[in-house]
């Protein structure tokens, strides 16, 4: 006895330490599996959840971006720096380039007294621009500004409609209004003068969102345009832009 290396209560406490049971093991293991798998799903749901968030923002900005745009361009459609304008500065007559409806794209071009095209192009003194918004082969909204050689500039991409509607005064009663929207062709027969343009969009991010979304139906203004199933999200953009630049006495 004296030559053992620990008392005997403490030899007798060691005999009795066991490791984890069979079934002690498969729990803690099934438990650890379940907490993986809630883990791995919490974080596929926080990887959609990014994805949607940042494709819905990214095709606001750039349906935002475009309508500003637009609309800028527009609010200058018909200057010449005369007292009386004209024009309305919407080229839908002559040409070419000339406003036109065109399924489900549209051209829209305008015309204004100016030193700088769509494109960025300047001149050194005012003359007669020309821009012509349309959508090519790519999807992308593109100008062509007058000023500008070597053909038209992409402005965005990943557009689905281009829809323009023009806001004709129907009555001659030296009033404005009542307004008539109607798209270009209809817009030349009534041949009565335009004092508003609205422009439709239908704008679409590829690649962004995880979940496919199931097949639509979009109205972009009086068009219908359907879309197929696929993971792209998708945001129609509208706006009315009064044209500044008149002959009111021609109402």
């Amino acid at each position: 006895m004296n030559g053992d290396r620990f008392p005997m209560g403490i030899t007798a406490g060691m005999a009795r330490t066991r490791g984890f049971s069979l079934v002690e093991l498969m729990i803690s293991l099934t438990l650890g599996s379940l907490i993986a798998i809630a883990a791995i799903q919490l974080l596929s749901v926080n990887q959609r959840t990014f994805a949607t968030q940042q494709a819905t923002s990214r095709v606001q900005e750039d349906g935002q971006l475009a309508l500003r745009f637009l609309a800028t361009d527009l609010r200058q459609a018909g200057y010449s720096g005369d007292v009386v304008a004209s024009t309305s500065g919407v080229v839908l007559v002559g040409g070419p380039p000339v406003s036109s409806d065109s399924d489900p794209f549209d051209t829209l071009v305008i015309q204004f007294t100016g030193q700088r095209d769509c494109q960025g192009t300047a001149s050194a003194t005012a003359v007669s621009i020309t821009n012509a918004y349309a959508v090519n082969g790519n999807g992308e909204l593109t100008c062509n500004g007058s000023l500008t050689a070597g053909g038209a500039m992409a402005i965005l991409p990943g557009i689905e409609a281009f829809r323009v509607l023009y806001g004709v005064d129907t009555t001659e009663d030296g009033e404005v209004g009542p307004f008539r929207f109607v798209g270009a062709a209809s817009a030349v027969a009534l041949n009565r003068p335009v004092l508003a343009i609205r422009v439709g969009l239908l704008l679409s991010v590829d690649g962004l969102v995880t979940n496919s979304r199931a097949a639509q139906s979009w109205n972009v203004l009086d068009r219908s345009v359907n879309t197929a199933a696929d993971n792209a999200m998708r945001r129609p953009f509208f706006t009315t832009v009064m044209l500044r630049n008149q002959n009111w006495e021609s109402l």
